[in-house]
């Protein structure tokens, strides 16, 4: 809302400068008409050329300004767009990670059998994986607060602080604890996409009320 206000004024402005130096180009141009059917044949004295440069100076230094003025605010907007995209599809990249992470742990906690080697192996790739996708989000994190408002930043600390908090209870083999935590974290990873949309201008649907089971309909 207040970046569309700002680009209204902007323009606003622009547009006044500009009829404002359209103005002044058009008076110097009635002036020199004028000089120079007053004049005739008499030259122009010092006075009446320091004048006429004056003018030309002053509508010169004018115009550069406020095209740099201008160029510069449209390129501090388009990079700010640019870092807020980046920022907000690595968000939503990472958060789809994570929720993969964490019903992959969750299954391989299910079906759980020391005793199977090729279960041991699997799980210990699980594991990394969801080392992994914590890492990254917790950068993704750090991107979101810079480039983001606090209110998606405040959604994405949210959704990992539960969602750290089920990995470990599902690294304990606590299965039956976790599971409650479910449905909390679909809230909120519901949450996290809303604000990513709102910060591309998205239109936000209304928040699905479906319950979930396990962590499968939770978190996809």
């Amino acid at each position: 809302m207040w970046t569309l206000i700002a680009d209204i004024l902007l323009a606003i402005f622009s547009i006044s400068a500009l009829a404002w130096l359209w103005w002044t180009n058009r008076t110097l141009k009635s002036y020199l008409s004028g000089y120079g059917k007053e004049k005739g044949k008499n030259l122009a004295t010092h006075e009446d050329i320091e004048t006429i440069l004056h003018h030309l100076r002053s509508s010169t230094k004018a115009t550069e300004e406020i095209k740099m003025q201008i160029s510069s605010e449209a390129w501090d907007r388009q990079r700010q767009w640019e870092l807020k995209r980046e920022a907000t599809f690595g968000a939503a990249k990472s958060l789809s990670d994570m929720n993969n992470a964490i019903s992959a742990l969750d299954l391989s906690t299910r079906n759980r059998n020391a005793d199977d080697p090729k279960w041991v192996k699997e799980n210990k790739e699980i594991e990394d994986t969801w080392n992994r996708v914590s890492d990254s989000f917790e950068l993704t994190v750090t991107q979101v607060a810079i480039a983001c408002s606090p209110n998606t930043y405040d959604a994405m600390q949210e959704f990992y602080a539960l969602a750290s908090k089920c990995a470990g209870l599902l690294l304990q083999s606590r299965i039956g604890e976790a599971s409650k935590n479910y449905h909390d974290l679909k809230r909120k990873s519901y949450a996290v996409i809303h604000a990513i949309r709102r910060e591309l201008g998205i239109e936000v649907p209304p928040q699905s009320t479906e319950s979930s089971a396990g962590p499968n309909n939770a978190l996809r």
